[in-house]
Parts: structure tokens; sequence; C-alpha cells
């Protein structure tokens, strides 16, 4: 058998054994044989291909080798349409082995992005999302390999689930390989939990989801694949077009997808589709985390996905991106954060990469008095132009410790400037530098007043918020740190401007 020939048979394998335990038993051999031939077995013919390929009767099913070991018999008996029967019930066809559905499926998919207009990154108003149907797959994908029900995946259990994957989308599943690295929620032993993989395939899907579709077909899932994505607005910001444009390579793009074409028939075929999808907001939202080194921007994310705090100061070197899921109205939401550490700049002067912002979060240290003069400068810089087409909250980072005057350019505090700033929306949190551990959603607020989801975006990270005044020089250190550190969480954040020219579309 060939290479291909071989690579098929196991990921026929994989597909038929249900119970992701390595054995066809009698029950899964008897489904593989009807999905085949359209016939059952008997229960003296299960034994008796037990007994051909295992050797004994007894045997609780077959196994891979005896999988493979029965159609290098059929092969040899001069039965090779058998094989091909099985190649094609599976969707293989053509001397090379090919899987069809990922040529077909997947033209027709193309269509679906052509038509929607996704190739142009700087006039993107959609995004793709995994639908209902396409989360429940991965959802039973996760529970069929968490073997030792542990409510994650250890590596072993992931390499079984990757394991019928070709090798050029295997080097893709891991969450290392995307642009840089990203972070999701795991357990205390860094095995991803059910969270954690609901939140890397939302990444995936919005950020390569033509691969994200790939793995799909590969592992199995069952509809067509159209039906495991939908195509929706973006509705958390109506941002204008940018003008800008930079003669730099764009080092970074949550967004960057092979393009394809297709025939207008495939076209019209998803066109009742794709209207009613448009009609759907985002459930995926892309969050710019932008602030000097050493501000706690670092800690602020992994208290996003539920890392430990730590003391040590481990500096940002790569573009390192922290995915998770939060409750806004009831409903799931995603958001995928990224910090850019050195390469902040270039992307900040990269039209296409600003163009799949959402919002834009500024971090300092209240404690650092020459933190939030790296916030003014990077704005009165080039970036002015860019930077105040985005609603943008700002962040006192470390507000557990004394706040110190921030000595700036314009010799104003964080408050004043925030709200001098010609801005579509803004606010001011001020946080602790640690993260206790509690559930994020608890801490969306509920009132109706705060229709604005610039606030409510980010009010699960708001797990220390405190209401202070702006720093003076007459009030002394004592003081300043009895007013600066309560020890109960305040009744309400800092809110030095809530204001916005557009209201964003509510995501129910």
């Amino acid at each position: 058998m060939k290479s291909r020939c071989i690579k098929a048979l196991e990921r026929i394998f994989w597909l038929s054994d249900k119970d992701g335990d390595g054995i066809l038993n009698d029950e899964e051999l008897n489904e593989f044989q009807k999905k085949s031939f359209n016939v059952e077995l008997s229960k003296q013919e299960i034994k008796e291909i037990k007994k051909m390929v295992e050797g004994s009767e007894e045997a609780a099913g077959i196994s891979k080798e005896g999988f493979d070991k029965l159609f290098r018999q059929f092969i040899q008996r001069g039965r090779v349409e058998t094989t091909w029967m099985v190649l094609r019930k599976f969707g293989y066809d053509g001397d090379g082995v090919e899987l069809r559905r990922e040529r077909e499926e997947l033209q027709e998919v193309m269509a679906m992005r052509e038509e929607e207009d996704l190739t142009n990154a700087e006039n993107r108003q959609t995004v793709v999302e995994l639908s209902a149907e396409g989360v429940l797959f991965i959802t039973e994908i996760f529970r069929r390999f968490d073997r030792d029900n542990d409510a994650a995946l250890n590596r072993h259990e992931l390499d079984n689930l990757y394991r019928p994957l070709p090798r050029h989308l295997k080097a893709q599943v891991e969450a290392s390989e995307y642009q840089g690295k990203v972070v999701v929620p795991t357990n205390q032993a860094g095995n991803i939990t059910l969270q954690g993989w609901l939140a890397l395939w939302n990444f995936k899907t919005y950020s390569e989801w033509s691969d994200s579709l790939r793995q799909l077909i590969y592992l199995g899932y069952p509809k067509h694949i159209k039906t495991a994505i939908k195509i929706t607005n973006r509705t958390m910001f109506c941002l204008p077009p940018l003008s800008t444009s930079s003669n730099l390579n764009s080092t970074f793009n949550p967004n960057s997808t092979s393009t394809s074409t297709s025939t207008s028939t495939s076209t019209s075929i998803l066109a009742k589709t794709r209207a009613a999808q448009k009609k759907a907001a985002a459930t995926v939202s892309v969050v710019y985390v932008i602030g000097p080194p050493n501000s706690g921007k670092s800690s602020l994310l992994k208290a996003f996905v539920k890392r430990p705090f730590s003391e040590k100061y481990e500096p940002t070197h790569e573009i390192t991106t922290y995915v998770n899921t939060v409750e806004v109205n009831s409903h799931q939401h995603c958001l995928i954060l990224y910090e850019f550490g050195p390469y902040t700049k270039k992307v900040l002067n990269n039209s296409a990469d600003m163009a799949c912002c959402d919002l834009l979060v500024f971090a300092y240290d209240v404690n650092d008095p020459s933190s939030f003069s790296y916030i003014e400068d990077l704005r009165a810089t080039n970036y002015k132009h860019v930077l105040d087409h985005f609603p943008s909250l700002f962040v006192g980072l470390k507000a557990d410790l004394p706040f110190a005057l921030q000595s700036s350019a314009s010799d104003t505090q964080p408050s004043d400037y925030i709200t001098s700033l010609p801005l579509p929306a803004s606010s001011l949190f001020f946080l602790s530098s640690r993260f206790p551990s509690q559930n994020f959603n608890d801490l969306f607020p509920s009132n109706p007043a705060h229709p604005n989801l610039v606030a409510a975006v980010w009010q699960p990270m708001c797990v220390q918020q405190y209401t202070v005044p702006v720093p003076t020089q007459a009030a002394d250190q004592d003081s300043r740190q009895s007013v600066y550190c309560p020890q109960v969480l305040p009744e309400a954040p800092i809110l030095a401007v809530d204001r916005a020219s557009r209201d964003p579309t509510a995501l129910d």
C-alpha cells in the first residue's frame, strides 16, 4: 500500500474507534461494516475476523495493527476494489487517495468568504466564527479523548486526538505555533481544559479559519463543513476605514488567510445562508493591550486566563496572545487579547494590523511616576492619527501600591489627559497588581446604565477596583498609602470618561 493509503486507513480506523480506546470492539466493527458495505456482520463473522487478524476469537476487538493487516490481506488476495469501496465511503477518491471533502466543501466556503469580502482586511466588517454545531462537535471530540476523565487533555490524549491530521495541519494545532504564543486556560498540571479548548478553537477559526475547517474535516465533522461556521458582523465598534499606510512588512495579522477562487454556482448555493448569518452579531472581539515594560500587562493578561500571579518580572520578547471566553448579556463572548512586546510600534504603524482591532487598552503603573508618559509619548508621535479612531480603555495597574504623581510633557494627570482626548469612547480603571482566583464573569455589571461595551468588556478583569482621587503634591506618603490600598472591594471603578459618539450594537 502507498503511504497515502496507509494514512487514509489510519484515519478511517480513528473515526471508527468511537470511544477512542485504540480498539474496534464488536459494536464499532459492525458500524464500520454497515458504513462501508451497507450490511451487518453476524456474531460468528466477527469472531472469524478477530481470529484472522488478532489470532483469537475472544479478543476484545481489532487493534490498529490488526486493521492494517486486514486490508493488506484484501490486497494480497486481489480484492483491491474492497479497499477502494471503504476509501470512497469515507470520502477519498483519485489515484493519490485525496480527501474529496477537503476539496469540494472548502471550495464552497471560499465562495462565502469572497462574497463577504473578507480578503480586504482594511475594510473587514465581518468575521468568521464557529457555529453552535461546530462548538458541539469540538466539545464531543474533547470528551471522547479525555480518557482519564479529568476534564482536561494531556499530551498523550492530544496526540491521539490529532492523529488523523496530515503533517502540515499537525504543525498548526499547537497553541504555541500561532503568531508566537497563545495562552488559554489550563488546569494546574498545564493540561488544556474544555474552556481552554473552546477558546483555542475560537481563536483558530477567527484567525485562520480555512485551516480550522480543514482540521474539522479530518477530525470527522459529520455535516457539510459550511455548517461548522457562521459569518457575523463586527458589532463591538463601527470603525472608520484607516487611511494610513506603511512601508513595513507586517509582523502580525490575526486574520491572515489564504485566497481561493470558486464558481458562481457555489456562490449562489450559499447566498441564503450568508444572508441569514450576516444578521448575527459577532461573539469574538480583538483587544490590543499596550503599555510600558514592567507596568503589569502580562500579570493582567495571565489573570484573564486564570494563571497564578507571579512576583517575578519576565519581559515580553514576542507577540503573545491570551484567549478566553466571558459572559456578556447572558451570552458567551470570546476575547482575543494581544501583547506585542518589542513589536508594538510596528503593529501600530501597520494599517492592516490595526484594522483587526476592536478595542485598545493602554496600561500603566500607578506607582511609577514616569509610566504614563509612555502612553502620552506614543499618542503624541505619528501614531496619533491612527489611535484616535479607536475606543480606548486606560488601566492603572498595581493600584494596591501608593499612587505616584505622573510626570509627563503635558503636565497633566491621567484622568485629565484622558478626558481631553477626541476618542469614540474611553474609560479609566484602576486594578490591583494581584489578582485573586475568582469567577471573572461574576464581576460584569448588571446595571443597564452601562450599555457601552467599552466598559463592560473589561469588567471581568477588574478583580480589584479602586475609587481613588488623583494624587497631589500636598498629600503625604502615609495618607496616600492608607487611601489607595483598601482591604475591601469598593462599590464602583473610576470612570473618568464614559462617552460614545456611536452606540455599539448589543451582543444579543
